[in-house]
């Protein structure tokens, strides 16, 4: 018997999908969207299933991989003015049980991450307009984001998915762990920009500080360090 999905869940997918005027349909035409929504969800629950269960499991005693580069990343508002910043740290004391960040370089102007790398971020960071529109809403996991930039001033935000009801940022952060390649290509749906392809920046892995410091396990850490798909990874917060 299939798990019954929520809801909540539901909504939130026609909502993403068909705007927020989903529902203002004739009763057959919400249904149908209902359905889709289901199925799609469902889809989705099932792949990463499937991930998980074929993510290879570490090696007892075997080689692993090294250590990534780790950088401290301050996003400052860049419309006022204020240019964001980033050093080097050394990976190893990233990963605690006490996390500290030994500086091993200058601050410098930051660079890397853009609008479609990979965002790992409370929904906290949301304007006050955003929020309300979701509390209005009952979108079920209103503190956790997984997608683009998360940040007010950067453009319409994009969702990447994966996030289940129920969710903590370490069960988020072992999903992510399951993808071997990343994440593939967003493409836009409804609107003038509909049908337009955006390829997910794989290389680069953004994880708010306070979630890596309070919302991960000291052992999730170590893996993303060590064999999540980015490149480079960036424990950043932010002064707006």
């Amino acid at each position: 018997m299939s798990k019954s999905i929520p809801i909540k869940d539901v909504r939130e997918q026609c909502r993403a999908k068909h705007g927020a005027d989903w529902w203002n349909v004739s009763k057959e035409i919400k249904k149908k969207r209902m359905d889709d929504a289901r199925l799609h969800l469902r889809a989705v629950d099932q792949k990463i299933a499937e991930k998980k269960a074929a993510a290879p499991k570490p090696k007892e005693g075997g080689e692993q991989n090294p250590l990534k580069d780790v950088y401290r990343l301050r996003i400052n508002d860049e419309e006022e003015g204020r240019t964001s910043k980033m050093w080097k740290v050394d990976a190893a004391a990233c990963i605690g049980p006490k996390v500290e960040y030994k500086k091993l370089s200058e601050k410098e102007e930051a660079r890397g991450p853009g609008f479609w790398s990979v965002y790992l971020f409370h929904r906290s960071q949301f304007s006050e307009d955003e929020l309300e529109e979701y509390e209005e809403d009952e979108v079920e996991g209103l503190d956790k984001w997984l997608g683009s930039h998360p940040i007010p001033g950067y453009g319409d935000k994009v969702h990447y998915g994966w996030v289940k009801k129920g969710d903590t940022f370490n069960d988020i952060a072992n999903t992510l762990l399951t993808m071997k390649n990343g994440f593939g290509v967003y493409t836009e749906e409804g609107g003038f920009m509909h049908g337009c392809v955006h390829t997910v920046d794989n290389k680069h892995l953004v994880i708010e500080k306070s979630v890596w410091e309070n919302a991960l396990e000291p052992e999730t850490r170590e893996r993303l360090l060590r064999d999540s798909f980015a490149e480079t990874l960036y424990i950043a917060d932010t002064w707006f």
